[in-house]
């Protein structure tokens, strides 16, 4: 089929009303991009603590088997918890980091959209009275 019976070289309105919707389609994606960039840290940091946490499981009856005494049984599974604690709190933490930003970055927004709005007033600052001139200075009539 040939298309050279259009007279618009543009596509005519219909391609620019769908390159409106397109546009329109490609804002609201940007809008909702911090959002899935904070999901998507929060979820990588989930995963890094999963790996971390089975490396760990995983090293635990080796390291067992190499206790000579309840003593170093008890030391072992102390240790086990402590780094398990620290590596929750630190994955909790960056997580609700990340989350916080993004918060923070929408305040900023919103506050900077509501100071856009007022109005900016420029003030100058009043002249000296040494530098207007002194009593015994010439003037023009």
């Amino acid at each position: 089929m040939r298309m050279d019976y259009k007279s618009d070289p543009s596509g005519g309105p219909v391609q620019k009303m769908l390159h409106d919707v397109c546009g329109g389609f490609a804002a609201a994606g940007q809008s909702f991009e911090p959002w899935l960039r904070a999901s998507a840290r929060g979820n990588l940091e989930v995963m890094t603590l999963m790996s971390r946490r089975a490396q760990a499981y995983m090293e635990l009856p080796l390291r067992l088997s190499q206790c000579r005494s309840p003593q170093d049984v008890a030391a072992e599974q102390m240790r086990f918890w402590e780094t398990m604690t620290r590596q929750y709190s630190e994955s909790s933490q960056r997580v609700f980091g990340t989350w916080f930003e993004l918060a923070q970055q929408s305040r900023q927004r919103a506050d900077g959209n509501a100071s856009a709005r007022e109005r900016d007033y420029i003030t100058f600052p009043e002249p000296d009275d040494a530098s207007a001139g002194s009593a015994d200075e010439r003037r023009a009539a």
